[in-house]
């Protein structure tokens, strides 16, 4: 008698399968996102102690998109990262669970901070380019320095515009600006009471948080258009500059929300740890602009004054 072969059972190894995944547990650093319940040892689908869902924190493979750009495409996977870390935070946060490749998370810091700085470059480039200013030499701009008190000085950006050669400055202190601003919040995210390699994956993933930046120029420059189009009694350059700005801020609190969430979720045994990030982070960016936009740019100045001075 011929002997037959089993036939395989796709719902039969289906349900095998999502067993086995059942029957895994939990490494002893990991807890529930919801209560903070400790999941070690845990084999079943849901938290024992509220309920929730553990399908997401049982993945093996990551999830971030942008660390399967070589086999989906860069441009894809960079936007549909963009996507999940901004607008699905908490299928992000689930990453916290397996480990997130660090250079990986580098790679795409870099990326959204040229999404964000290159516009705005050529955004400034454009602007002179349509309005050009007349360049005044090192000694008339010595010489209303010398005025002093007589002399009454105009708005920062006034002068910016009005004077060209510090725009170079402005720019490169706004580059170091970002880089700092970027990097700043990994270091809410490395508390000692978790292990090394829990450190590293909540560090690394406090980096993809900056992908928000990379859609900051789309929205300015939509309404930078908007305002172009609603040329009312010389109204449109106030509108422009008023979407512009308000979009830089939606931008950014869209981003310090997705920290404060990340903490909540990625550390909810540690009690307080979102609501340091609620006032920490703000206070950093606070004393990087003061630090980079204000003093930087300022120092940089005074030293190119004396330099014109011994011309």
């Amino acid at each position: 008698m011929q002997n037959q072969k089993p036939h395989d059972n796709p719902k039969h190894s289906s349900s095998a399968s999502e067993s086995q995944a059942n029957r895994e547990t939990f490494p002893a650093d990991v807890h529930c996102m919801d209560c903070g319940y400790c999941l070690f040892g845990i084999t079943a689908g849901k938290c024992p102690e509220c309920g929730s869902s553990l399908v997401g924190l049982r993945a093996r493979d990551c999830q971030i998109p942008w660390e399967h750009r070589r086999e989906r495409g860069w441009i894809r996977s960079y936007w549909q990262t963009v996507w999940v870390v901004t607008f699905q935070n908490r299928r992000f946060c689930e990453e916290y669970a397996r480990p997130v490749r660090y250079k990986d998370a580098r790679i795409f810091q870099l990326i959204t901070l040229l999404h964000f700085y290159l516009p705005t470059v050529v955004g400034v480039v454009l602007l002179y380019l349509a309005n050009p200013a007349k360049l005044p030499s090192p000694n008339s701009f010595l010489q209303i320095i010398a005025t002093g008190l007589t002399w009454t000085v105009p708005p920062l950006w006034d002068r910016i515009y009005a004077e060209v050669w510090p725009a170079p400055i402005a720019l490169t202190c706004f580059l170091i600006f970002l880089i700092a601003a970027t990097g700043a919040p990994s270091y809410f995210f490395h508390p000692k009471g978790t292990s090394i390699r829990r450190q590293n994956t909540t560090i690394a993933m406090s980096y993809y948080a900056c992908g928000i930046l990379s859609l900051g120029p789309i929205i300015a420059a939509a309404g930078l258009l908007a305002g172009d189009r609603s040329d009312i009694d010389g109204w449109s350059s106030a509108v422009g500059l008023f979407v512009a700005v308000s979009s830089a801020a939606i931008v950014t609190l869209l981003w310090w929300l997705n920290l404060v969430n990340m903490a909540r979720l990625t550390m909810p045994q540690i009690k307080g740890r979102y609501a340091l990030v609620i006032v920490g982070v703000p206070l950093v960016w606070l004393g990087l602009v003061a630090l980079t936009l204000i003093a930087l740019p300022a120092v940089a100045v005074s030293i190119l004054v004396v330099g014109y001075s011994l011309l």
